[in-house]
């Protein structure tokens, strides 16, 4: 069985979060309508005033992009998601993100990026030193997308689920696994590991890293050489 590193990607390693400027990408390139992405630019802006619950935003917030792809081929959208992140990687990217994944990459023998966003711009974090990354799964027939979510993996308990198919898709030991993520919906994916680390957390993860006892580090503070020495012992 092989040891690994799951990372989050939004916030834990990039600023901002891609299902949200993807699709303003898309409906700028006249992919998909503006009135999409605006609809998900309110729920995020509702649930920073705190007048929209984060499960009904998690829940609303891909089914709007999911509709908001409906009958496009799957080419065009993985074509232009390649396009936007050679932009957004570089323009949002923590500076210790790619220091940090491949001082990890050299302890583990496989590096997992897995997000909530959607899978194809997700895909363009391999370049930072992942073996492989996933992220939201949305529905196609016949090379289109047909309008719903397969995946949501913003949903904590989904993503957590994800991760035990990743493990067993790729002969991983979670109890020889490391995991970094910042916010609460990250904790089920850390409980499962050996080695739960938080990057940047939120306030509601800092709260669960506190009870659990696991190690806070931010832009500020990390210490590189430390977590690596750590991820080194699994």
């Amino acid at each position: 069985m092989r040891s690994a590193a799951i990372f989050d990607v939004d916030g834990t390693l990039l600023r901002g979060f891609i299902i949200q400027s993807f699709p303003r990408y898309l409906a700028d390139q006249g992919v998909i309508q503006p009135r999409f992405s605006d609809r998900i630019d309110e729920v995020f802006h509702s649930y920073d005033r705190g007048a929209t619950p984060y499960r009904h935003a998690a829940e609303t917030i891909p089914s709007i992009y999911a509709e908001s792809i409906r009958g496009i081929e799957e080419t065009t959208i993985r074509r232009h998601a390649a396009e936007y992140m050679k932009s957004h990687i570089p323009a949002s990217i923590h500076p210790y993100a790619r220091s940090l994944v491949e001082a990890i990459r050299a302890e583990v023998d496989l590096t997992i990026a897995l997000s909530g966003s959607p899978a194809e711009p997700i895909q363009s974090v391999k370049r930072l030193g992942f073996h492989h990354a996933y992220g939201s799964v949305f529905e196609t027939r016949d090379g289109a997308y047909t309008g719903k979510v397969d995946w949501n993996l913003i949903l904590g308990e989904r993503k957590a689920e994800y991760a035990k198919i990743v493990a067993v898709r790729h002969g991983i030991d979670l109890s020889r696994t490391a995991a970094f993520g910042d916010s609460d919906q990250d904790a089920q994916t850390l409980q499962a590991t050996a080695l739960p680390l938080a990057l940047n957390p939120s306030g509601a993860m800092r709260e669960i890293c506190e009870a659990q006892g696991w190690r806070i580090y931010t832009t500020e503070t990390i210490d590189i050489p430390e977590i690596a020495g750590l991820v080194a012992t699994l």
